[in-house]
């Protein structure tokens, strides 16, 4: 479930192509990008939560522009929060990043991959046509009539 190095030099590098105004890098910048990555994102993190984090910049370039890409993705994912379980702590208060909390960034861990269309068809939990518009009376019936 960590996240790969490869991966995350090659989603870098697709960042600096398309975003506007992206200074070009030169590969030893990625290694040390890489490097100086978190190592708690490194552990948490899969190559879709990455995906979806690129695509989230993606959307919105202007957000967090004066960071590095990589920092820019590390803010997409975590905030820098309380980290106490309790609600009121007395001395300092235990700051540190936590993952966001969005259902979106992580894929359930055990959750089985979705079942494909012949698949729900013979488990009979998908009808074995489009519905109504097969139906004697629907959409398609009409158009093949000239109706």
């Amino acid at each position: 479930m960590a996240l790969n190095r490869d991966f995350f030099i090659d989603t870098l590098t697709a960042l600096q192509s398309l975003l506007p105004f992206a200074k070009a890098l030169p590969p030893q910048a990625f290694v040390l990008a890489w490097e100086s990555f978190p190592a708690q994102a490194k552990e948490e993190l899969t190559n879709e939560a990455l995906t979806w984090a690129m695509g989230k910049l993606l959307n919105d370039p202007e957000q967090h522009k004066e960071l590095p890409i990589h920092l820019r993705l590390h803010r997409m994912l975590y905030q820098y929060t309380n980290l106490s379980t309790a609600g009121l702590t007395i001395g300092p208060v235990p700051m540190g990043w936590r993952l966001k909390v969005d259902p979106r960034c992580l894929p359930p861990v055990d959750a089985p991959p979705p079942l494909s269309e012949a698949d729900l068809i013979a488990a009979g939990q998908l009808p074995a046509h489009d519905g109504p518009r097969h139906s004697p009376n629907g959409v398609l019936a009409r158009l093949e009539a000239g109706q």
